[in-house]
């Protein structure tokens, strides 16, 4: 009897210990969140999303998470590089490459200076290829768009 109260104490501990660790985790995400709207389809690692105002956050392991705001739920989590902005002070912002009608999400800055690069999906690379064969050096062209107030 005593060892099944000691067990039920601990796991009480371990399960309040658990919900303190994803409380603290949730408020930092909070912190490093912006709202967009993007006024056009786009494509996130390989997934279409539609226009609309979305909200996008960084994981406490550094992955973005993409949500529109007529879900709620995760459309997108993806794994980035981390980019500096060498003292640049421009607002919160979302940055797409453009090939033609194709909108293609590639930077997410969440506060000045932090900024995370997403790697090309497979329909990026094949467009940017395909591109690099009809004109020589073509390049995408950068779409910005800046951050909704909080």
């Amino acid at each position: 009897m005593v060892m099944k109260n000691i067990k039920t104490y601990l796991n009480g501990i371990i399960l309040a210990a658990l919900s303190l660790v994803v409380f603290a985790s949730d408020a930092r995400s909070q912190s490093q969140l912006i709202r967009v709207e993007i006024p056009f389809e786009f494509s996130v690692n390989d997934r279409n999303l539609s226009a609309g105002t979305y909200t996008i956050s960084k994981e406490s392991n550094g992955a973005l998470i993409v949500r529109p705001d007529f879900e709620g739920r995760a459309v997108a989590i993806l794994p980035v590089a981390s980019l500096s902005s060498l003292g640049r002070k421009a607002q919160p912002r979302v940055i797409f490459h453009r090939y033609g009608e194709d909108y293609f999400l590639r930077q997410v800055w969440l506060s000045f200076g932090d900024g995370r690069q997403l790697p090309k999906s497979k329909t990026e690379r094949l467009l940017s290829s395909e591109l690099l064969l009809a004109k020589l050096n073509a390049k995408p062209i950068s779409v910005e768009i800046v951050s909704l107030a909080r």
